[in-house]
């Protein structure tokens, strides 16, 4: 209980800034105001606001890093602190590799879309990457090590799939995660990190079905540690979906994965799968709301941020390209608010 009252400060700050989380009536707002002017101008009460002429990737990027400044601040120590800033590692190094693997096969490398977000400086990160001293990274652990040999030598196969490079990180990722998770003590943030686990599982699987991939594919990239045993994917990888409908019957995701083979079987858009996996993930945090004390308010407004700013890129890209209001309605992702 003691651990649980270090975060006092930390809820207190948290449920302050709820306060500022869009709701599902204003998202709709944005949606049917009359002109993309209109939506623009409604943002202007929100955080959200444009200043002069910056561009909306922009102003995403900068709330993500508030946010992100915020949530670090709030952590009551250094392993925490830098919990959630591993994933913009993650997606820096899936760039670099994914860079090398181009130059390899003659095309030129792009270092525009790397974040400065993470836990390590960018302009470090690309000189380890590039001089290949893999053992700076902190995911580079004798447990995990493996995994990094095992992506470098699969980056010799000149068929290889950049693809490939983002599941292997994801894996190294949350497997490093979960040690993390375990190391603080923190039994919820074991519980959401072995949740992003299956879930990722989950779109994978999908992913590499629309994609017609082998068996053996699937069970290299799929993640161990989850909830749900990646034998129960791979044993019903080509067989019928109902298969993996009844061997996840009696999982936390019975119903998600019901509600994603019906409508994957009625359309095989994927899009529908991520947005089914983004509200499973919102109804994960949303008991958190009655948490008073502990580290559940924190994940639950970082995971509530991030889908606020999915939902505002759909209404955004999907307002310049003039896609009718009903349908940008059905591709918003549930609210934390």
């Amino acid at each position: 209980m003691e651990q649980r009252y270090r975060y006092t400060y930390a809820v207190a700050r948290i449920r302050y800034l709820e306060k500022e989380l869009l709701t599902k009536p204003f998202f709709h707002r944005l949606i049917e105001a009359p002109t993309f002017e209109d939506t623009k101008k409604l943002l202007q009460e929100t955080v959200y606001g444009l200043s002069e002429e910056k561009e909306f990737d922009v102003l995403w990027e900068d709330e993500t890093r508030r946010v992100s400044r915020i949530v670090r601040e709030l952590m009551p120590e250094m392993r925490l602190t830098n919990f959630f800033g591993y994933g913009y590692d993650i997606f820096n190094l899936k760039v670099l590799f994914k860079n090398k693997l181009l130059a390899k096969r003659g095309l030129s490398k792009n270092w525009d879309v790397l974040v400065d977000m993470g836990t390590i400086p960018v302009d470090r990160l690309v000189s380890i990457v590039e001089n290949e001293i893999y053992e700076y990274l902190p995911f580079h652990r004798w447990d995990i090590a493996y995994l990094v040999k095992e992506l470098i030598a699969e980056m010799e196969k000149d068929t290889l799939d950049t693809r490939f490079v983002d599941l292997m990180w994801d894996k190294i990722y949350f497997k490093f995660l979960l040690q993390e998770a375990f190391a603080s003590g923190e039994e919820f943030l074991v519980k959401y990190v072995k949740t992003l686990i299956d879930t990722t599982n989950i779109l994978t699987f999908f992913r590499l079905r629309v994609r017609d991939e082998e068996k053996s594919y699937l069970a290299t990239v799929l993640i161990d540690g989850g909830m749900v045993d990646t034998d129960k994917f791979v044993d019903n990888y080509q067989e019928n979906l109902d298969g993996v409908v009844k061997a996840l019957a009696y999982s936390p995701y019975g119903k998600l994965i019901a509600e994603a083979v019906s409508s994957f079987e009625e359309s095989r858009n994927l899009s529908v799968l991520e947005r089914q996996v983004d509200n499973y993930l919102v109804s994960f945090v949303d008991r958190c709301r009655y948490v008073m004390f502990g580290i559940e308010p924190i994940v639950a407004f970082w995971v509530a941020k991030d889908i606020e700013i999915k939902n505002l890129r759909i209404i955004i890209t999907g307002k310049r390209a003039g896609i009718p209001d009903e349908l940008l309605k059905e591709r918003l992702r549930d609210v934390y608010a």
